[in-house]
């Protein structure tokens, strides 16, 4: 077993690389380095619908909830290896995908290099090295098709290659439902 502190959609990655690097041949322990050595080349973000159950967790207090609530804010979570931080808070829906989209892109260009060569970049029709993803919390409601077609539109050269899959119980029963999540994921180089 790897801890690369990886969540939901980059983990699952995470597992695809390894069943990679055994297909190419690799041993256990070289596998186990690669990953552990990678950990860190992921950024998610995730924007909650509502604060009742960082409330109900413990996860902040009940003035904070309600004082958020009132105020219609709609918190936006980083998660970059294994620490959950506030990013922002967003006032509606609309602006907390706005501020998660231009997060990705920065992290595309400033911690995994997409645009600096050649003239590619995060959005560009070119491969950029990075893998997009979403995730949501629930079924894959109307909310989520449509997180999926601005993900899309945002990111054409990844339009019908995101790696997409509903949040897991662990995560969803912290944040509730409604959430939706974008992630990038710098590709495995089957390289030393």
């Amino acid at each position: 077993m790897v801890d690369n502190k990886r969540i939901s959609v980059t983990q699952k990655q995470a597992v695809l690389d390894a069943q990679m690097m055994a297909a190419a041949g690799w041993d256990g322990a070289r596998i186990r380095e690669k990953l552990l050595s990678t950990m860190y080349d992921c950024s998610v973000y995730i924007s909650l619908d509502t604060l009742y159950y960082l409330k109900k967790g413990g996860r902040i207090t009940p003035a904070v909830a309600a004082l958020g609530t009132l105020l219609r804010i709609k918190p936006v979570l980083q998660i970059q290896g294994d620490k959950l931080d506030t990013y922002a808070n967003a006032r509606t829906k609309k602006s907390a995908r706005t501020m998660m989209l231009d997060a990705i892109r920065k992290d595309c260009r400033a911690r995994f290099g997409a645009g600096e060569t050649a003239g590619r970049a995060c959005d560009s029709k070119n491969d950029d090295g990075l893998i997009l993803c979403m995730a949501y919390t629930g079924a894959y409601t109307d909310e989520a098709q449509s997180w999926e077609k601005e993900i899309e539109d945002a990111f054409p050269a990844h339009a019908g290659r995101l790696l997409m899959d509903p949040l897991s119980l662990s995560i969803s029963c912290h944040i509730g439902p409604g959430a939706i999540g974008i992630g990038c994921i710098k590709k495995l180089q089957l390289t030393d």
